[in-house]
C-alpha cells in the first residue's frame, strides 16, 4: 500500500497549513479579537496545535519567524481536548489548529472570542 503522505503531499498540507494559519493571524489582526501581545522590539504568536500537527507547524512556524523578523512563534503541542480546555481557562492563544472540529466548537459555545469560526474545510 503507497504511503498516504507522500512528498508532494506533506508539501501540499504545509502550504495549506501555512495559508489558513496566515489567514488565521491576518484576520485576528484586522477584526481586533485576538493579536500577539506587541513587545519592545518582537512579538510572540502563541500556537496552539493538536499533537499530530506538531511537524507541519513546528516548520510552518519557523518559515514564519524567518520570514517575519521580531515574530517568535511558540508552539504548545497537546490533544485537541486538552487545547480547547486550556483556552476555555483563559490560556492565550492566538492561533488554535484542533485536529477535532468539535473542539473548535467547545470553544465557540465558551464564548472565546475570536475562536468562534471555522475558518476552512478539513484537510484530509
Amino acid at each position: 500500500m503507497e504511503n498516504r503522505f507522500s512528498a508532494m503531499n506533506h508539501r501540499t498540507l504545509l502550504t495549506g497549513l501555512g495559508a489558513i494559519v496566515v489567514l488565521v493571524i491576518t484576520t485576528a489582526v484586522v477584526v481586533g479579537q485576538v493579536a500577539p501581545t506587541p513587545r519592545a522590539d518582537t512579538q510572540t504568536l502563541i500556537v496552539f496545535a493538536a499533537a499530530s500537527l506538531t511537524d507541519a507547524f513546528t516548520e510552518i512556524g519557523a518559515a514564519f519567524e524567518s520570514a517575519h523578523p521580531g515574530v517568535t512563534v511558540t508552539l504548545n503541542v497537546a490533544s485537541s481536548s486538552t487545547l480547547a480546555a486550556q483556552i476555555v481557562e483563559g490560556a492565550p492563544a492566538d492561533v488554535f489548529a484542533s485536529a477535532n472540529p468539535r473542539q473548535m466548537a467547545v470553544i465557540a459555545e465558551a464564548g472565546r472570542r475570536g475562536f468562534s469560526r471555522d475558518i476552512g474545510p478539513h484537510l484530509a
